[in-house]
């Protein structure tokens, strides 16, 4: 949940129960936030290790009505970034953004450490993650030096 006008910045929302089973070529792994406050969304990172596939981010709406924001159709361990948004995505209060990961934890993922063992969440390449950093600010929340944003 962000909340309060103290929260703007970077922070970040993840999924640490995630389990890839051994084999599997195309697990989905989900997390979300909520927005509480009106709010900018700035940039993204999607960031997994050896078996992340793709991602995609969607902002929904409290009626349902959704809207694909980021789409990385192609992950690669080695070259992870954040996504700047030419203009700043506004997330008024109430809707969530989810994150959808795919993961390759088979034979036919080269980069896979082991496509026979179950992968659970860890800090190390051989484990892990369903992670996003996530730049944003709160609408008319002061800075740290009394600007208002």
């Amino acid at each position: 949940m962000l909340a309060c006008p103290r929260c703007a910045g970077r922070r970040q929302f993840f999924n640490p129960q995630l389990i890839l089973p051994a084999g599997a070529s195309n697990q989905q792994v989900d997390a979300a936030i909520e927005f509480t406050s009106d709010s900018h969304i700035w940039a993204l990172i999607p960031h997994t290790h050896l078996r992340g596939k793709s991602w995609e981010y969607r902002l929904v709406q409290p009626d349902g009505r959704s809207e694909v924001v980021l789409s990385v159709p192609k992950c690669d361990f080695n070259w992870q970034t954040y996504y700047h948004f030419t203009k700043p995505l506004a997330a008024p209060k109430g809707p969530r953004l989810e994150a959808v990961a795919h993961y390759d934890n088979s034979t036919g993922n080269k980069a896979n450490p082991d496509p026979t063992k179950e992968v659970h969440w860890g800090e190390q390449t051989w484990e892990e993650m369903q992670y996003t950093g996530i730049t944003f600010t709160v609408d008319g929340a002061r800075s740290a030096t009394g600007q208002q944003q």
